[in-house]
């Protein structure tokens, strides 16, 4: 086969011979003939004929590709009748230069080396890395005078440079400030080759993720019952998915969207009829010309017709009022009273605007937290039946969006939290605000469910176990915490078994650590350590800002124990960890007499108790900061906390 590599960098001595070497050895890569070319591969007398005749076309090509990267004067200076192998050597040979400045060069070069931005650019790293590699294991090799000085130190330098675990520890320092949490717990892990370091890296997932749709959090979420569509803003486009029920906009306006009139389930099921008449088709257009118009005419047709079965403290949820408005003075925090217009009710009759001003509704949601709603120019209407809240007014800040889950829940589009709550009426079919007077025993439990760092519900039941458990209120028959189910979702427990527990305090110690986690805390600590006794449960913890300063803190906890406690650990339970396995940790052990406990490789469910212990501090940590807007900074003092509230 025919090769002809026009830009191919051509050789034209020993001041070019490193640049055309390492570009050659690209192209011969890709033609496959560098096994053959560069390294000599030779097949054996064993060899069939197939092997045989690749084996010839290879070094035909790798001879073409050679002769064409030569200028004519080093061309002539070629003896004849050499495979390429052979060209390869003496051109080596010839035009290599062994100078001290070119292994400085090539050091420097490894030690310059640009980490990789993202995972995707790893595997180039690690390509490029070993190529760097390759040749400045090459430039330690001295072809000087072997008797010298310099010949000596370059030979000890070779030999270093060769060892496998150099490599590696030249590789960790690179990725270091790229991979900080990767290198500090591979570098642990002592009996790792460079080809295990290297495995490890590129098992890494890539971190580029999809960018999911801006106008996600614009429109409310799909219901999944019973297949409804969602309440999302409806659009000018004719399709089906974006036709509107004129009837459910009225009496169901969470699921006015997907469908029409005529086929509507919802209608049907109400009025018991499996079709429509044409009168109800008339009666409905001309409702769909006042849907249009914007008024409060529907919404106060209703409170004339259910006024008697509401309260008159309640808020009704509404689609179809233009603006809020309440015949409640006691709602208004800053009423101007005054003559402000009428609006027009569904019998023809118009009731006075006597005022205009802010509302301040105290909202529960379903977790049962209170939140804080001002209605900003609502109508002061003496004579209306009920307090209307609109939701075309509402939708207008384009701050807030609606989801339906058979009740109706608004939610703020910032950080998806709830924000109101209305539950359909099964007496007239109208979504009544959720307001917090209703549920003051149940904020007074969360108060406390709060304040004890977010115990488990169970827990909470067994009043003796607090000093003062008198004082915890009566949990109530529907408790919801939104913050429990965040922090402390959990994969499905091993089956139980027997455990015999140590009969002594400090028999048996477990161990865990916990890490890393994604930024520095205040202390600048990445990780946790757990020392917990398995007769007493009494719990150490110690923050590490690196996993290899654990036996350091091992060593410190032994001695702890031994002058305050003046007792002797006898064994130590963890899981197969670099950082407990290593032969500092193990010496430790054997000088303190103690034995060591290895729980089966990876099986976190295994080392049971630490893991346990593990994920009960991390889930009170994660309630008390999310319950309390802290950054995950705060970490090692929310850890400190938790232990404080478990030792009490």
């Amino acid at each position: 086969m025919s090769i002809k590599l026009d830009n191919l960098t051509k050789l034209k001595g020993q001041e070019n011979y490193q640049t055309w070497a390492k570009a050659l050895k690209y192209v011969l890569k890709s033609q496959r003939a560098y096994e053959v070319v560069v390294e000599g591969y030779v097949p054996n007398d064993a060899a069939d004929e197939q092997m045989k005749l690749t084996y010839k076309v290879t070094q035909d090509n790798g001879l073409a590709i050679l002769i064409q990267s030569l200028t004519g004067e080093i061309l002539n200076q070629l003896p004849e009748d050499l495979s390429a192998h052979e060209i390869w050597v003496f051109l080596r040979d010839s035009y290599f230069q062994d100078a001290p400045i070119n292994f400085y060069g090539q050091l420097r070069k490894v030690f310059t080396l640009s980490p990789p931005s993202s995972t995707s650019a790893l595997t180039k790293f690690l390509t490029s890395f070993e190529e760097e590699w390759a040749l400045l294991l090459q430039l330690a090799k001295s072809t000087t005078d072997k008797a010298s000085s310099s010949s000596v130190y370059r030979q000890q330098c070779h030999a270093f440079l060769a060892n496998d675990m150099a490599k590696r520890d030249f590789l960790f320092a690179l990725l270091a400030e790229a991979y900080p949490n990767e290198v500090d717990n591979l570098s642990t892990k002592e009996s790792l080759s460079y080809t295990d370091v290297k495995n490890k890296f590129m098992s890494i997932p890539s971190t580029t993720s999809s960018k999911s749709s801006s106008g996600t959090a614009l429109t409310a979420k799909k219901n999944k019952s019973k297949g409804k569509p969602s309440a999302s803003t409806t659009s000018s486009s004719k399709s089906p998915e974006q036709e509107t029920c004129t009837w459910c906009a009225k009496h169901h306006p969470s699921t006015k969207v997907g469908h029409n009139y005529k086929v509507c389930r919802n209608r049907k099921k109400q009025n018991g009829q499996g079709t429509s008449s044409k009168e109800d088709k008339k009666k409905e257009k001309k409702k769909t010309k006042k849907d249009e118009g914007n008024t409060a005419q529907d919404s106060d047709s209703e409170a004339n017709v259910v006024s008697a079965n509401v309260r008159t403290h309640s808020w009704i949820f509404d689609t179809g009022a233009s603006t809020h408005m309440s015949p409640d003075t006691d709602k208004f925090i800053n009423l101007k009273k005054g003559s402000y217009g009428s609006i027009l009710i569904g019998d023809g009759t118009r009731l006075e605007i006597e005022g205009i001003g802010s509302v301040l509704l105290s909202c529960l949601s379903p977790s049962g937290t209170v939140n804080s709603v001002e209605l900003k120019e609502c109508y002061y209407v003496p004579k209306l039946k009920k307090s209307l809240f609109s939701w075309s007014k509402a939708k207008a800040s384009s701050l807030v969006y609606l989801e339906d889950r058979g009740d109706l829940l608004v939610k703020l589009k910032s950080d998806n939290s709830p924000l109101l709550w209305a539950v359909r009426k099964p007496s007239n079919n109208l979504f009544e605000i959720k307001l917090a007077q209703e549920h003051t025993a149940n904020l007074t439990f969360r108060d406390v469910h709060e304040n004890l760092g977010h115990p488990s519900l169970d827990i909470m039941r067994y009043k003796e176990v607090f000093a003062d458990g008198d004082v915890v209120p009566k949990s109530p028959k529907s408790f919801d915490c939104k913050t429990c189910m965040q922090s402390k979702s959990t994969h499905r427990k091993p089956p139980s078994r027997d455990h015999v527990k140590a009969s002594t305090n400090f028999e048996l110690i477990h161990s865990d650590i916990h890490g890393p986690f994604p930024c520095k805390s205040l202390g600048g600590k990445h990780y946790y350590v757990t020392f917990i006794d398995d007769k007493s449960r009494y719990i150490w913890v110690r923050f590490l800002t690196r996993k290899s300063e654990f036996p350091e803190e091992l060593a410190s906890f032994l001695k702890l124990v031994q002058t305050q406690y003046q007792g002797k650990v006898q064994r130590l339970r963890s899981d197969n960890g670099g950082e407990y396995s290593s032969s500092t940790v193990s010496n430790i052990l054997k000088e303190n007499g103690i034995l060591h406990e290895f729980t089966p490789p990876y099986s976190h469910e295994s080392n049971g108790l630490a893991e346990r212990v593990n994920r009960t501090i991390i889930t009170m940590v994660r309630s008390m900061t999310l319950d309390m807007s802290l950054t995950t900074r705060a970490t090692c003092i929310g850890g400190n906390e938790t232990l404080n509230l478990n030792r009490q």
